[in-house]
This record gives C-alpha cells, sequence and structure tokens, in this order.
C-alpha cells in the first residue's frame, strides 16, 4: 500500500530524512515512532506530498507522489485521511458541517454529503452529535469528529500524527480502540506517528523506529519484540524501577506463547541460580508473550548466574543498579 524508496529529505545544510525505506502493508496499523528531531515531522509531508522528496520515491496505492502533476497531487491528497495531534476543527462549524468541508471542497453533492456525514458520525459513535459546536465536545469527541472527517472522501490511508498525546489514559484507549474498530470494519491503512509505546502496543500490527532521518528498526510487533537486541524490545516491554541497591543488576528478557510456563521456567532457574528478583513486567502483544526480570546479586556473583542464565537459554544484559521506566524509544546499553 505504502512504499518509500531511499527517500530523502534536505533543507538547506539540514538533512531531515536520509534514504529512509519502508513497506507498509494494505490493511495494517503501522506505527512509527522515534526520538525528537528524528525526522517524524518531515515525514508525514512527505507522506501527505506537502512536501515533495529531495530524492527518492513514496508510493501511495501504486501512485508515485512525486511525480505527480499539481492536479494529480490535489486528488491523491485526497486518498490520504490526516488525523492531527490537536484535532483542528473549525470552531464556528458544527460537527456534521466540520465532517462535511473536505466534501464540500471536492464538490459532493449536498444530500450524498449528508447521508455520509451521518453515516461517519454513527460509525465514531456521535450519531447525536452532529449539530454540536466544538465548544461543546469533550477532547476524545472532538478527536472522534476529526477522524471522521478524515474519512469523509473514502481515503486508502488514514494517517494519524501523535492522534492521542493530548488525551487522557482512559480516552486514548477510546480512541485507539475506535482506529482499530475502523480499521477492521472498512479496511483502510493505518499509519500513525507516535512517540508513545503505549500506543504501539495498544493499536500497531507492526512498528518501525525512525532516528537521524533513517529507519534503524522495523517489522511486526511480535517479531520486533521478540527480539532483545533491539531498542524497539527494550521500549515497547520497559523494566519498572528497580529499588535502590548496592548489588549489581541483571536484565533478564524471554518470550513465549500463550500457554507455555516460560515464566515459572524463569524463576525455577532464578531459584537454582541464587539472586533476588526485584522487578518484573510481563505483557502479551499478539500472539508472543514478553517478560523482563531485574535480577540483584552480589558483584563477585555476577558472572556465574550471567552465564548460567545463559546456558538455560535467557538474554541477559548487565545494568546499573537502578533502571528507569522508559517511555520513549531511547538507546540501551
Amino acid at each position: 500500500m505504502i512504499t518509500l524508496s531511499e527517500v530523502r529529505k534536505v533543507y538547506g545544510d539540514v538533512v531531515a530524512l536520509d534514504g529512509v525505506d519502508l513497506e507498509i502493508d494494505k490493511g495494517t496499523i503501522h506505527g512509527i515512532v522515534g526520538p525528537s528531531g528524528a525526522g517524524k515531522s518531515t515525514l508525514v509531508r512527505c507522506l501527505t506530498g506537502l512536501d515533495q522528496p529531495t530524492t527518492g520515491t513514496i508510493e501511495v496505492a501504486g501512485q508515485n507522489l512525486s511525480a505527480l502533476g499539481e492536479g494529480a497531487l490535489r486528488q491523491a491528497r485526497r486518498r490520504i485521511g490526516m488525523v492531527f495531534q490537536h484535532v483542528n476543527l473549525l470552531d464556528a462549524r458544527t460537527a456534521a458541517e466540520n465532517i462535511a468541508y473536505p466534501m464540500r471542497i471536492a464538490g459532493v453533492p449536498a444530500a450524498e454529503r449528508r447521508a455520509r456525514v451521518q453515516e461517519l458520525l454513527d460509525l465514531v459513535g456521535l450519531g447525536n452529535r452532529g449539530g454540536a459546536y466544538p465548544s461543546q465536545l469533550s477532547g476524545g469527541q472532538k478527536q472522534r469528529i476529526g477522524i471522521a472527517r478524515a474519512l469523509a472522501t473514502d481515503p486508502d490511508v488514514l494517517l494519524c500524527d501523535e492522534p492521542t498525546s493530548a488525551l487522557d489514559a482512559a480516552t486514548t484507549r477510546q480512541i485507539l480502540g475506535l482506529i482499530r474498530d475502523i480499521r477492521d470494519r472498512i479496511g483502510v491503512t493505518v499509519v500513525i506517528i507516535t512517540h508513545e509505546m503505549e500506543v504501539v502496543r495498544q493499536a500497531c500490527d507492526a512498528v518501525s523506529l525512525l532516528d537521524h532521518g533513517r529507519v534503524v528498526e522495523s517489522g511486526r510487533l511480535a517479531a520486533v519484540v521478540a527480539d532483545p537486541a533491539t531498542r524497539l524490545s527494550h521500549a515497547l516491554v520497559p523494566l519498572p524501577p528497580v529499588p535502590d541497591t548496592d548489588k549489581a543488576v541483571l536484565d533478564i528478557f524471554f518470550t513465549s506463547t500463550p500457554g507455555e510456563p516460560t515464566g515459572s521456567r524463569v524463576f525455577d532457574v532464578v531459584a537454582r541460580l541464587g539472586g533476588d528478583i526485584t522487578a518484573g513486567t510481563f505483557e502479551t502483544l499478539g500472539d508472543t508473550q514478553v517478560g523482563r526480570v531485574a535480577l540483584s546479586a552480589p558483584h563477585h556473583d555476577v558472572e556465574r548466574l550471567a552465564r548460567g542464565l545463559r546456558e538455560a537459554g535467557l538474554h541477559v544484559e548487565g545494568r546499573v543498579a537502578r533502571l528507569p521506566q522508559a517511555r520513549e524509544v531511547t538507546d540501551h546499553g
């Protein structure tokens, strides 16, 4: 559905995108994450055709956006719905009028617009709120209207730029559930630009890490989290904070499929080898269960413990005595 090939974008002396290669499959929800300055905003502008790459190609639904003339590019943009962080509704227009606006610009007849608006209001769970103005809506309701507006022209792609960063946790879960439901019902391909790992865990089928203008990690969510060598696996399944200790701390990473007693096996190994479990977490992402356990032990015993844990098939990393909880993608040692 979306293919980026060697996409490079340069602003003067600044290289915002540096040879991005990316494949996003039709009908998937694909998260793109990365630290500030990674190039996420530039990537959004290039995906929507607002900016043209300096070199490289971007294909959406079989069309090379960088090869289109102005008129054809305007038509192509209508196949890409955009959901914004701060929604950007028109305050002087009702919810229904906001949803209808892109259809009016596209020349859709009034009767057809009215029918489509009601269909979309029902789709996002606000069938009786079409006459409300933005000031009369909650943050979550505004974002639902923003999603409905983005779907007004029946796009192939729904591009969501930090769609939940201004919402509380409960509303975030509702909006992400709505996005998944919409994908399941109408088959739209969804791209979510975010810095929040919880968004990726809850909503995405696949994820890519953008850093310094390049895609440095990418894959299906289950495959990414199952690889302890990746930055994404550490960010998606962070170890909870470890209490202050004078001992050395080992970070143990393991995966299993539902029903496989890997967790109990880990505890059996630890009980046999010794050491104290001071923190731990378990996550189920798709068909993969991921666990991380912090094991503290005297410094002189660390090598023996690490060797025994690795012989038992566990991934082990040495860590500092205190581990902060990760909320965004960061480097790991």
